[in-house]
């Protein structure tokens, strides 16, 4: 490709020099995973919250998570694929910072699933207590539903804000 190829589209026309930029500028790490669950871009943010290495651009998604999380990405995909859900929003304390890890799905135009961004975002510690509140909310039906006790979940738990449910 031409180093000053320039896209169209329908908000303007970017070259690779400026798009790039404009990734990299944005307060996130962005990381897309194509419609054959493959690693195919992420972005390079002054600060990232989770360092990325060359060597997973190509790797299958599921190989870059925990075999225990494998299970939820794979959910989450399906869903994606089938249309079941828009978004899907976690809110985790990592290394003492509140942090926001959201999943959109990309579709084409004819709405055929194109993969999904995975959007990793630090918040201001304000939201540590909208965190919390919702976590107490969330702590309080799991000890209805199965009789247990708060101290169920540990520093690193992660909460579902769209179900409300902590993993």
């Amino acid at each position: 490709m031409n180093h000053n190829s320039e896209w169209q589209f329908a908000g303007g026309t970017l070259d690779k020099v400026l798009l790039e930029a404009m990734l990299d500028a944005l307060p996130a790490d962005i990381t897309l995973v194509d419609e054959l669950d493959t690693v195919r871009y992420y972005n390079q943010p002054d600060s990232r919250v989770f360092s990325r290495q060359p060597e997973i651009l190509g790797r299958k998604v599921q190989d870059c998570h925990s075999v225990k999380t494998i299970p939820k990405v794979n959910r989450i995909i399906s869903d994606f694929r089938q249309k079941k859900r828009r978004e899907v929003t976690f809110w985790i304390i990592y290394h003492r910072n509140s942090v926001r890890i959201k999943y959109l799905p990309l579709y084409d135009k004819t709405g055929i699933y194109k993969g999904c961004i995975e959007f990793t975002q630090k918040m201001p510690c304000f939201r540590l207590s909208a965190i919390w509140r919702t976590l107490k909310i969330g702590l309080r039906v799991l000890r209805l539903k199965r009789g247990s006790s708060l101290n169920r979940v540990g520093k690193n738990s992660r909460i579902n804000v769209d179900k409300g449910q902590t993993d």
